[in-house]
């Protein structure tokens, strides 16, 4: 049952969304990075929901929901490194910043990949029974 945890977590994530809506309002998403963030973190946080509480969804079981969602929350990372990359201004630590959350970015989504595929790499046990040894 330690699953439920993710439903927590996208719980707290689309909370997260909407407090930064409410913030800075709409108008924040003219800019395209910023509205590609913002939809792949509600869809992670919406596949965290869904694979939190094992709500059916199409052929999908709990981890891959919850896998696409580390997928989601890694590639909003991603999509934000060419932005901030076209920013720097030459000094060392926001290029280091950058690369960093870009590397921290595929890494996630690399993990939620593996999660999908049900845990080759990555022990989902600690939730459940492993679907590999199921």
């Amino acid at each position: 049952m330690k699953r439920v945890w993710f439903a927590v977590v996208g719980v707290f994530f689309a909370l997260f969304g909407v407090g930064f809506l409410a913030a800075f309002g709409v108008e924040s998403l003219a800019d395209p990075t910023a509205l590609a963030t913002l939809a792949l973190w509600f869809g992670a946080s919406a596949l965290y929901v869904l694979g939190g509480l094992d709500a059916p969804v199409g052929d999908l079981r709990w981890y891959q929901s919850v896998g696409l969602g580390n997928v989601c929350l890694g590639l909003q990372m991603v999509v934000r490194v060419p932005s901030e990359l076209a920013g720097v201004s030459g000094d060392f630590e926001p290029l280091l910043a950058a690369l960093a959350g870009g590397v921290g970015g595929l890494t996630l989504a690399y993990i939620g990949l593996d999660w999908f595929r049900g845990g080759r790499h990555f022990d989902l046990s600690a939730f459940e029974e492993s679907p590999t040894n199921a």
